[in-house]
């Protein structure tokens, strides 16, 4: 029991702390806190004399301990009609013992939203809504079924009036002490969930707003952050980049050696933005960086500082080592009225740069 009392306890501790609860863990608790509740009533019964009642209980004891013994991830389904049908058939022993005032019933009421809890979390469960529908009328049945049983047949023994009202008494704060412990672990399973479905869609838009061979935002993303940028109200610059001769490296090198410049191209600008710059492959060779809150000459400092980066960078390909070097166009937003003007004056300075001979940032003209 003391082991029983340890393991109640660690549970609640991990309820407590927010620590998730599995599905065997839950059926545990169950099996523990009936094992518990038995264990005192055969006392009691067994101090008032109500041998019948007290050897019921004592068998249920044993019933509880044994399941909790062997339960298993495999095993959930069978022991949870076993607890259900236990409190049933505890039920009707109760009444004809000792009569309706003892509250056995209760457990008919706590036992019908735990199935639906400990239902709701079985991995295996199928069809639930037809299981959860037919024990609720079992339950309904049951419940109703003991209190006319009560109504039309005397009990076997004549107990004290305080015995009735201390069993009562007991009953209920167990009762509502059930259902609030499994109330309490429902929501934090359900928190649970919540949470993962969240992450998931957030590691799914995170994806769908990534180029995948760089990671970089791709255009997409981008086209949320310019929007962003332009709502705010506040300066920012865009700065195009394009590799030099990248044609000539995928004809000469390979796919691959493109693949692998790319990348280090993309971890070079990522080094060397701040957390509020914005960095997208825009297409094919093209690299577009969102700086919010720079101006012209802050944006072709980072963009010269960039440039100056990346030529002097060598890329292993296999036994290849590549050189290359990126031509950038500089535009501020104030010299255009749209994002969209901006990013055309942007790609006409990139195309500027290259035209005056590659390896330049062009910022005027």
């Amino acid at each position: 029991m003391l082991r029983f009392a340890a393991e109640v306890k660690d549970t609640l501790g991990r309820l407590r702390s927010g620590s998730q609860i599995d599905e065997v863990q839950q059926y545990s608790l169950l099996l523990i806190i009936c094992a518990l509740i038995h264990l005192l009533s055969t006392v009691g019964f067994a101090l008032l004399g109500v041998s019948q009642a007290a050897y019921f209980n004592a068998a249920s004891t044993v019933l509880y301990i044994l399941c909790h013994a062997f339960v298993t991830g495999k095993n959930l389904h069978t022991i949870y009609y076993i607890t259900y049908a236990e409190i049933l058939v505890c039920t009707v022993v109760t009444v004809l013992t000792v009569g309706w005032g003892y509250g056995s019933q209760l457990y008919i009421v706590a036992i019908t939203p735990i199935i639906f809890f400990l239902s709701f979390s079985r991995e295996e469960r199928n069809d639930g809504a037809r299981e959860i529908m037919a024990v609720g009328t079992t339950s309904f049945l049951a419940y109703t079924g003991a209190y006319l049983l009560s109504a039309f047949v005397e009990p076997m023994y004549e107990t004290p009036v305080y015995a009735a009202l201390a069993f009562h008494t007991v009953n209920s704060l167990c009762m509502f002490s059930v259902i609030t412990v499994f109330s309490m672990i429902f929501l934090r399973d359900q928190q649970e969930k919540q949470n993962m479905l969240e992450n998931e869609r957030n590691t799914l838009d995170y994806e769908a707003g990534v180029d995948k061979l760089t990671g970089l935002f791709n255009r997409r993303s981008m086209d949320s952050f310019i929007e962003e940028a332009d709502a705010s109200g506040e300066s920012f610059s865009y700065i195009m980049c394009d590799i030099d001769h990248f044609k000539n490296v995928n004809d000469t090198y390979g796919h691959d050696a493109g693949d692998v410049i790319l990348k280090g191209i993309a971890n070079i600008i990522r080094e060397n933005t701040r957390e509020t710059d914005i960095v997208c492959r825009w297409g094919g060779e093209e690299i577009l960086i969102l700086a919010n809150g720079s101006n012209l000459e802050a944006a072709y400092r980072l963009a010269d500082r960039i440039r100056r980066k990346v030529e002097r960078a060598q890329f292993v390909v296999g036994k290849d080592t590549i050189g290359i070097t990126i031509t950038m166009g500089v535009a501020e937003i104030t010299e255009c009225a749209t994002p969209e003007e901006l990013l055309g004056l942007a790609d006409n300075r990139l195309y500027a740069g290259k035209h005056a001979g590659r390896n330049r940032v062009v910022y005027s003209g």
